[in-house]
């Protein structure tokens, strides 16, 4: 959450993200680098974690939850104190559960039982969340795809609806793959 909030506050140049500067002084901010950038702040929360739970007993996920909950926190006020179509907002949370209802009939399936696994069912919503706000951000507030597949997709169906579809093509298979090199 943190990650996603701050490269979208980045390029709207709100809060402490005003003063970075735009590309290239804020290249640990944008891709590819913020991937570098959210991973190095990531190991940083978990290595602090880990001393907590040695010294006090305290789980490391816990503290590493609450370090990144900080700066998350502070992102989400942001986008809120600043949001100028709460309307849109209301409709990506409607589709997103709509998208997620569709993810859990799924999930009745045998095949794709591994659908109601935590974790997978996480990141699914991570995916389902981003094609939703693909979908609201192009086909009603007519913003444009960056990425060249989606891109090309997009173009060639007319809709940003092609994003649901292309999430589950991509990730429910490599999920089960995964849930099967683990079993």
């Amino acid at each position: 959450v943190f990650g996603s909030t701050a490269r979208e506050l980045v390029d709207r140049g709100f809060g402490v993200y005003a003063g970075l500067g735009p590309y290239p002084q804020n290249w640990f901010m944008v891709s590819p680098w913020i991937f570098f950038t959210m991973f190095i702040f990531t190991m940083l929360s978990i290595l602090v974690g880990l001393g907590v739970q040695k010294r006090f007993n305290i789980r490391y996920h816990r503290t590493a939850f609450a370090i990144g909950s900080v700066p998350a926190s502070y992102n989400i006020l942001l986008i809120l104190l600043n949001l100028k179509r709460p309307v849109e907002l209301g409709i990506i949370v409607v589709v997103f559960l709509m998208a997620m209802g569709v993810v859990y009939w799924m999930s009745k399936y045998e095949k794709l039982g591994f659908l109601r696994k935590e974790w997978n069912l996480a990141v699914t919503a991570g995916h389902m969340l981003d094609a939703t706000a693909t979908f609201v951000g192009i086909d009603l507030l007519g913003y444009g795809e960056q990425h060249v597949i989606p891109n090309f997709l997009i173009q060639k169906f007319g809709t940003a609806f092609v994003m649901f579809p292309l999430k589950l093509l991509v990730v429910l298979p490599a999920l089960y793959l995964i849930e099967k090199e683990l079993a």
